[in-house]
């Protein structure tokens, strides 16, 4: 079964892509004014975020994020190529009395040459790696807000990368709690142009989680998982004013386990992902077909895993999900974005359906207060 799922997945990956940029109205609209030598710039980036996941499956529960996050920041410009970034980071939900989160961010950014960027401290990264949703769920969003640690980023006309790693829980000796660190890596090759407004890329996708340290006091066990994720994509842009896009696209993603106590059902899996996607102008339809065995994620949506997220020891070994997606994403304003989308997972097994629907508006601002002459 696994070997002819693997030919028809070459098969289509000959003339299949996909563009991890469903998610527009998330990501932060930046200039690059500040980078004018001995610049200082202020900017506000601010984001008020639905998301309702009606989920009723026994693998993962619904839950709803209602709230908003700000953050200002005031940037300034070594010289042309490197950059430093303070701010404070606010994230309320609401309902709550207090924020969820409130704490203070710093950046430094260098761009050594044209195309090559490397930053540390608050990343732009969540749903800015453009990952695909097996491995990467759109809920980290919600949760991993801000991302901090380490980013080495590579553009040029046929390669772009980015590795990246997150530290995203710091322990000291003596602390009852293990360290977490996320580590990820987003290359893209693009190996064919033709002139019919198309293009063939390979893709490789990946995930690290490490749940451990070696200086706590916690009594839990080390955790290491890992999803390794190939892929073939292939873009074709029809004629003007027909559909803008049309994408379809296929992934092997590979679940590993390399940790020395076993805390879920399995030590690997393996999981296929294809869809086709057609968007035009503002609008983007997403039709995704999912099978996996055995398929575990550190960082994924529990709603493709064998293992529930609700009890480690419920596992199904075969899951298979249709998932299609109807997104709306489009500027409104200068620098504020509008996004709408509806999801739904069918799962022919347990021929039961799931759904979630959200919205969000996204608003992004800055200036440039002061340029001076350096020497």
């Amino acid at each position: 079964m696994r070997h002819l799922y693997l030919i028809s997945l070459f098969l289509l990956s000959c003339f299949a892509s996909y563009s991890q940029d469903i998610n527009q109205s998330y990501l932060d609209s930046t200039g690059d004014d500040s980078l004018q030598a001995g610049s200082i710039s202020i900017s506000v980036h601010n984001n008020n975020f639905l998301k309702n996941n009606e989920y009723f499956n026994p693998y993962t529960e619904g839950i709803t994020y209602f709230g908003s996050q700000i953050q200002p920041e005031v940037s300034y410009a070594f010289s042309g190529k490197t950059r430093l970034s303070v701010g404070y980071f606010l994230r309320y939900y609401y309902g709550k009395e207090k924020f969820n989160t409130s704490l203070p961010v710093f950046r430094f950014d260098y761009f050594p040459c044209e195309g090559v960027k490397l930053t540390f401290g608050q990343l732009n990264g969540l749903l800015a790696h453009k990952l695909i949703e097996p491995i990467y769920s759109t809920d980290n969003y919600f949760k991993r807000n801000p991302e901090n640690g380490i980013e080495f980023s590579f553009a040029r006309r046929l390669v772009q990368s980015s590795i990246w790693i997150s530290w995203d829980h710091f322990i000291l000796p003596g602390d009852n709690s293990k360290e977490e660190i996320t580590s990820g890596i987003n290359t893209s090759l693009r190996i064919l142009s033709t002139p019919w407004r198309s293009s063939l890329s390979f893709n490789l996708q990946g995930i690290i989680h490490h749940y451990g340290g070696q200086v706590d006091q916690a009594h839990t066990p080390l955790e290491t998982r890992l999803n390794l994720a190939p892929g073939m994509e292939f873009t074709y842009w029809p004629a003007p004013n027909a559909i803008t896009r049309l994408i379809l696209a296929s992934y092997l993603v590979q679940a590993s386990d390399p940790s020395g106590t076993v805390t879920i059902p399995y030590k690997k899996g393996w999981a296929g992902y294809s869809f086709l996607s057609i968007s035009h102008r503002s609008l983007s339809l997403t039709v995704a077909w999912f099978h996996g065995e055995y398929y575990f994620t550190p960082m994924g949506d529990h709603m493709f895993q064998s293992v529930s997220e609700l009890n480690n020891w419920y596992a199904s070994d075969t899951r298979n999900l249709l998932n299609g997606k109807f997104l709306f994403d489009r500027q409104i304003a200068k620098g504020v974005k509008l996004g709408i989308r509806f999801e739904s997972y069918y799962d022919p097994q347990q021929k039961t359906i799931d759904y979630c629907y959200g919205m969000n508006l996204k608003a992004d601002a800055g200036w440039l207060l002061s340029k001076r002459k350096t020497r």
